[in-house]
């Protein structure tokens, strides 16, 4: 199976940022194979973006503005291809993380397994600075299909219980606000539409909006654990998902949180995460 990080087709066959147009061909698990009894469909397949169609199938301005202004890639400004977040250089430099680097279980007092299909550099993190500050939220779509094409199985559900539920990592309100959203749950619903699983929205954060930058591992747990919370009772089984995993002090104050608001059991998945933690 190919892989896709810098498009919306996890083929290869990669689809950039955009906000219509989603073409899907589904399978009923994370290596194509035929329907299964109580499998979870995974949408594994996205068409190319139709941005340069107008509402009648005509020629719209931005295939117009195009030709004029190509799309740019998101790792390193050069020129990317129609409908396409990465050039083909940077998308070769990606560096995927293998089953036992990906899904790895965080240190701490909260341990909880976590799938994150690559590392947290070059330009899988332009990736993620581009949907976190520069409001490229078609982004979410394209980091969602990494993560849904690997999906380790207590992600696809089928199990004899309740499916998982997934809950995206909060952003402080005032973080919020400034941003006009927040990246976690864009991402949380782009993997809802491939997984068919529900989002539950249930956690909040409180207190200052402080930053995590220049903290290391110890101080960012003490602080995340005063400020996450749940506002109603969590799922029994729950996914949190979040853009990135750096020390792992924020998967680990929300999976303290849902497992004190009745949650028997949390994982957590990620676009991507620092190598080694």
């Amino acid at each position: 199976m190919g892989h896709s990080a810098g498009g919306g087709s996890v083929t290869g066959r990669a689809g950039g940022p955009g906000p219509s147009g989603l073409g899907t061909r589904s399978s009923s698990g994370p290596q194509g194979r035929g329907p299964e009894r109580g499998r979870r469909r995974i949408v594994t397949h996205v068409s190319p973006l139709s941005r340069g169609r107008g509402e009648n199938g005509g020629v719209g301005l931005s295939a117009i503005l195009s030709v004029a202004a190509p799309p740019l890639c998101f790792g390193c400004g050069g020129h990317a291809g129609e409908e396409r977040a990465l050039c083909g250089a940077c998308r070769r430099a990606l560096r995927w993380l293998g089953v036992a680097s990906a899904e790895d279980r965080s240190s701490g007092a909260c341990e909880l397994a976590i799938w994150a299909p690559l590392a947290y550099e070059g330009p899988a993190a332009a990736l993620v600075r581009a949907l976190k500050f520069r409001g490229a939220r078609g982004l979410a779509d394209v980091m969602a299909a990494p993560i849904a094409a690997g999906a380790p199985p207590w992600l696809v559900g089928g199990g004899p219980g309740p499916p998982p539920r997934l809950v995206p990592v909060p952003l402080h309100p005032a973080r919020r606000r400034r941003r006009g959203f927040n990246q976690a749950a864009l991402l949380a619903s782009a993997l809802a539409t491939r997984t068919g699983l529900e989002v539950d929205d249930c956690l909040e954060r409180r207190g200052a909006a402080g930053t995590q930058l220049g903290r290391d591992r110890a101080e960012r747990a003490t602080a995340m654990m005063q400020v996450v919370r749940a506002r109603r009772r969590a799922p029994p089984l729950a996914v949190l998902v979040d853009d990135v995993v750096t020390t792992g002090a924020t998967l680990g104050a929300c999976a303290a949180a849902l497992r004190g608001a009745g949650a028997s059991e949390v994982r957590a998945v990620a676009y991507a995460r620092t190598p080694g933690r």
